[in-house]
């Protein structure tokens, strides 16, 4: 099984939705969002999910694991 692409998704998803929103919405939101397109926040490091799953005791999913390092 292949694994899905959430980086480009996630991209064109918030490309997207800038596109749609208002300039009344889009003079709400910081600069460096309306320059990057890019509506998400900074992605999970490897320390910061190794101590997730330390914490749970198991793995995370591996899609759910790349959707949050995005």
């Amino acid at each position: 099984m292949s694994a899905f692409d959430w980086n480009s998704f996630l991209q064109q998803w918030s490309q997207a939705i800038l596109q749609s929103m208002t300039e009344e919405q889009l003079s709400q939101l910081p600069p460096d969002v309306i320059e990057s397109q890019w509506l998400g926040y900074p992605g999970a490091t490897e320390p910061q999910l190794a101590q997730v799953e330390a914490k749970l005791r198991r793995p995370l999913p591996p899609s759910y694991r790349e959707f949050l390092k995005v």
